[in-house]
């Protein structure tokens, strides 16, 4: 049977192994499977702003929308980073990520 129009859906790009060879790249949507079978997708849209410039109001009102999937709070990705010499050894040790919906 047909979705309704306001149903929940899921869109994503391709589905890339975990580890792809070749040095195949990767796009906004696109999805790698484990080996476990489990999916885990790049974001279609990253809201990025400072602090008091409404970037939780705008993911607020994204959120209202049925179509729409966030995460559920602000990811403080840069938080952590106080000086140029620690964001690199951070970087180096692989320990920054986006947290993804």
């Amino acid at each position: 049977p047909p979705m309704p129009h306001n149903a929940p859906t899921l869109s994503i790009g391709r589905v890339l192994p975990a580890n792809p060879s070749g040095g195949a790249r990767a796009d906004a949507g696109d999805c790698f499977e484990t080996s476990r079978g489990v999916l885990s997708c790049l974001p279609t849209v990253i809201n990025i702003g400072v602090q008091k410039a409404g970037t939780g109001e705008l993911q607020t009102w994204l959120s209202a929308h049925p179509r729409v999937i966030t995460h559920g709070g602000e990811a403080h990705y840069f938080d952590t980073m106080k000086r140029e010499p620690s964001c690199k050894r951070a970087r180096e040790r692989g320990s920054l990520r986006l947290r993804y919906a």
